[in-house]
């Protein structure tokens, strides 16, 4: 029986992904993959792992640098500590602020679908203000909560969680 059911469960997750692939509809968290190699080869890696964005699309000036991704630099953290972490190398939690930037992230981050602290707050933005809140996701202000982005747009989580996080200097 439990074949049975685990048969069950993988024919539903093959027809959602074929109504989805059926509809047109693009799957964020499969990322195109040749496009990034692109990006990420056109930004230099400095000795301590963070992605100096001065040729890419985003051309921000900026440096970043994924926790989940450097050998000195693996642990998951809550979101003060990881704005800590950043801290303490003359950096701070990751605020994107355009589509382009936003995309040079979903690059460093990979595969990751868990999600990564980033400096947002968890309110609405201002009109002309950049945003990327996942689907029904937009929140009103409340101090309790901190913003995660992962491959779906931006979430809010409880602070206290542990995720990777994404570092910008610059």
């Amino acid at each position: 029986w439990c074949l049975l059911g685990l048969v069950a469960i993988l024919m539903v997750i093959y027809g959602v992904l074929f109504a989805a692939y059926a509809s047109g509809l693009s799957l964020p968290i499969l990322a195109d993959c040749a496009a990034c190699q692109l990006e990420l080869r056109a930004l230099s890696l400095d000795s301590h792992g963070y992605y100096n964005d001065d040729a890419g699309e985003a051309r921000s000036g900026r440096a970043y640098r994924y926790s989940g991704t450097h050998a000195h630099f693996t642990r998951a953290l809550s979101k003060s500590a990881a704005a800590a972490a950043c801290a303490a190398e003359n950096a701070q939690l990751a605020v994107p602020s355009s589509a382009a930037e936003e995309r040079l992230l979903g690059c460093i981050m990979g595969s990751d679908s868990y999600g990564a602290w980033i400096g947002r707050a968890p309110s609405v933005a201002a009109i002309g203000e950049y945003s990327n809140w996942a689907a029904g996701a937009e929140p009103p202000y409340n101090p309790k909560v901190c913003v995660n982005r992962n491959p779906w747009g931006w979430v809010v989580m409880e602070c206290e969680r542990r995720y990777h996080y994404i570092c910008e200097r610059g």
